[in-house]
């Protein structure tokens, strides 16, 4: 089963207040380019994507008062990743986490980018590694989304999280089309808003084998923090 890694992050919760989140759910389209699935639209996407990104920044409404923004799992095309960190970086509030699917790549590529940011990646690099000492598998495609959060000093801190398992059309016994298998998800504890989170993509949190499944892993880890510091996962 996949392991749980805890992070602490610098976020200015308020108390007793509640928090705001956005879950724009935009559609995707991906279609299938040799052993490669890429968004059928990549420009029409980065559109959608900047606009929702451009209402955020305006803060009209109650979106000054935006703690989270979520976006689709494989929605942001690979080639406007940088771009899309930078906006993050210059233009959001701080107290902000942005969690968002980016267009599937290959293992090589997941490894560098985990390797640029291996400040905060460290743990997931260990298993990225183990896993190509293993085998040939850095042409495997991987299902990838970025938490990046804009902590309260203004330093915007990038933690990146492979899909676990994939659904029907990722799983194929041809290693090049089968999706790579994540091991590892974050457990978010906020400081000092005291406020937990993880980020799950599509089935993760559903998965299981003959003997666990993720969703057990992630209470059993709970209770733990419960147990021991009467803390709990709050979302």
């Amino acid at each position: 089963m996949v392991r749980i890694i805890d992070k602490e992050v610098n976020l200015e919760f308020s108390i007793g207040q509640h928090l705001h989140c956005l879950v724009a759910q935009i559609p995707n389209r991906l279609r299938k380019v040799g052993h490669d699935f890429v968004l059928t639209d990549p420009e029409e996407k980065w559109v959608q994507i900047r606009g929702i990104l451009n209402l955020v920044i305006e803060g009209g409404g109650y979106l000054q008062k935006l703690h989270f923004l979520m976006l689709p799992e494989a929605s942001l095309p690979f080639c406007r990743f940088d771009e899309m960190l930078e906006i993050l970086r210059r233009d959001f509030r701080s107290n902000t986490v942005t969690i968002f699917g980016v267009e599937p790549t290959r293992l090589n590529v997941y490894r560098e980018l985990l390797e640029r940011f291996r400040e905060d990646n460290g743990e997931a690099i260990e298993a990225v590694d183990q896993d190509i000492e293993g085998g040939n598998v850095l042409e495997m495609p991987v299902n990838w989304c970025c938490i990046a959060i804009k902590e309260a000093t203004g330093a915007l801190r990038v933690f990146l999280e492979a899909k676990s398992h994939p659904f029907h059309a990722e799983e194929l016994l041809d290693k090049y089309h089968d999706l790579y298998r994540g091991r590892q998800f974050y457990f978010f504890h906020s400081r000092p808003g005291c406020f937990n989170f993880m980020t799950l993509i599509c089935l993760d949190y559903l998965y299981r084998d003959l003997y666990s499944s993720n969703i057990k892993r992630i209470i059993d880890h709970a209770n733990q923090l419960f147990f021991t510091t009467r803390q709990g996962l709050d979302a």
